[in-house]
């Protein structure tokens, strides 16, 4: 794509996301065109999924004006922001903005101090701390730590999060999973420095006024990933618009009829850019909906996002919700649509949380249903520590072959920990 097409995105992204704060969920319950789904996202959507911590903050009027009075907050972004001034001013690569823009290990201690100091000096962010963080479960990990360390410690993972979109979209390193994950341009041609560099100058000029920390930071993140097109994480947001029917149905289930509490179909993308749904996923699909039919869980979940391939239009669990539909008329309010997940991993822990949120009963298990080779792989020993790898944690227990395509699991309430080193899919 050549510098102005680059350069004008950067100028959408900026005016339509920020300034004018004008880009839209999408609210589509079934799409049936993709030409006219609206993929344009609101960063505002994008930070407080990705950022829950950070976008709490900066929501709080209270706590916007209590880090006034913290002298540690002003000497630390005075610090970070003439850092990131002189970079604007200075640099003449990539790599230099994006190291000017990451936070470095003494900022981390800095900042983490000044958190410190602001939970000790403020009631009121004792109790939000209390009433509103911990409460969320997205720090669940932490849930073994008093309320000021789990504050520190959410904090730090928030750090990371913002560094890792710097060093995955600007200097294209640190992904798991670059083929489907990466930047949408040539992070090392000219166009695109000359658009993180205007997209810079206008998010300082939208922060500076700032009194929390890393503002400038954040907003950079997420502008990166707008100009990207990677704002996967908030496409079908809220999912209890999507999801709206199964969710007033699973109110009048009789639990005790069910052995299960779903059947979890996982997706798998197409490899050509034009064809929405897989040989793969036809099958899976059919034994999802045989099993259903035998009346052993109330809904199927159906799950996998925009992945394959790279920068496709269409959504996996979409396309198995409209084939169930459509083929077998499953009814709209016994499938719950899970959109998000790029990964094995996160077909696990996103249909955990809509169970979890959705107070679904957590002592039933869900039956996943997969080919034989998946089905393999999701009962073995290296499963596991992809699980560690990339979450730090593994999101179910009692995991169980259950037949050649199908397998069992408990949910874990951990599901609900955030993970911000996955943008995509946070």
């Amino acid at each position: 794509m050549n510098k102005l097409k680059i350069i004008s995105k950067a100028l959408v992204v900026i005016f339509s996301c920020f300034a004018l704060n004008a880009c839209s969920t999408n609210k589509n319950i079934i799409v049936h065109n993709y030409d006219t789904f609206n993929y344009s996202i609101k960063s505002s959507v994008l930070k407080e999924r990705i950022f829950y911590l950070l976008n709490a903050l900066a929501q709080s009027p209270v706590i916007r004006q209590e880090t006034n009075h913290i002298e540690a907050f002003y000497q630390f972004n005075k610090k970070q922001n003439g850092k990131i001034i002189a970079a604007e001013n200075n640099c003449n690569d990539i790599i230099c903005l994006a190291n000017a823009l990451e936070i470095d290990s003494l900022e981390m201690k800095e900042s983490c101090e000044a958190l410190g100091e602001l939970y000790r000096q403020s009631a009121f962010v004792q109790r939000f701390v209390k009433n509103k963080i911990r409460p969320s479960g997205y720090y669940a990990l932490s849930n073994q730590f008093s309320d000021s360390l789990l504050f520190i410690q959410a904090w730090k993972e928030q750090v990371d999060g913002i560094n890792y979109i710097f060093n995955a979209y600007l200097k294209n390193k640190g992904l798991h999973y670059p083929q489907a994950d990466s930047a949408s341009y040539n992070t090392k041609s000219p166009a695109y420095y000359d658009s993180i560099k205007f997209l810079l100058h206008r998010i300082l000029v939208e922060t500076k006024k700032s009194s929390l920390p890393c503002q400038t930071n954040v907003a950079m993140a997420l502008a990166i990933l707008q100009l990207n097109k990677r704002n996967e994480a908030g496409r079908f947001i809220p999912l209890s618009s999507v999801n709206k029917n199964a969710y007033k149905r699973e109110r009048r289930i009789k639990w005790q009829q069910y052995k299960y509490s779903a059947i979890l179909v996982f997706g798998a993308g197409h490899g050509e850019r034009d064809i929405a749904f897989s040989p793969i996923n036809k099958v899976r699909c059919d034994s999802a909906v045989a099993l259903y039919q035998k009346g052993i869980a109330p809904f199927l979940i159906v799950s996998g996002g925009f992945v394959h391939p790279f920068q496709t239009k269409y959504c996996e669990a979409m396309e198995m919700k409209k084939y169930m539909m459509r083929q077998y008329h499953i009814p709209s309010n016994a499938i719950l649509l899970e959109p998000h997940a790029r990964h094995t991993t996160t077909n696990i822990r996103n249909a955990n949380r809509i169970l979890i949120e959705n107070h679904f009963p957590l002592d039933k298990p869900v039956l996943g249903v997969s080919s034989e080779g998946h089905i393999d792989y999701i009962v073995g020993d290296q499963f596991l520590k992809v699980f560690h790898r990339d979450m730090g944690y593994v999101p179910f227990t009692h995991m169980q072959r259950v037949s050649v395509c199908e397998a069992s699991y408990m949910p874990a309430i951990a599901s609900l920990q955030i993970n911000s080193l996955e943008p995509l899919d946070p």
